[in-house]
């Protein structure tokens, strides 16, 4: 089982936790204008990883998001 950076359990075990705070954090900041500044700075597949989470809660809304 997996948490977020927010503490939100993950309930996709497939999840990588970038994936699932790219998601959790787009999903609460849609309709700022920082709804896309990744949080991770440092590693570029951790970055990508949050970049595809963020891109996804156009579509997704899983049940694990507040």
């Amino acid at each position: 089982m997996t948490y977020t950076d927010n503490g939100t359990r993950i309930t996709w075990d497939w999840c990588p936790l970038a994936l699932a705070n790219g998601l959790e954090w787009s999903h609460q900041r849609a309709g700022f204008p920082d709804r896309f500044d990744c949080l991770y700075r440092h590693g570029l597949f951790n970055r990508g990883l949050w970049y595809i989470g963020a891109l996804l809660a156009f579509a997704v809304r899983p049940r694990w998001l507040p």
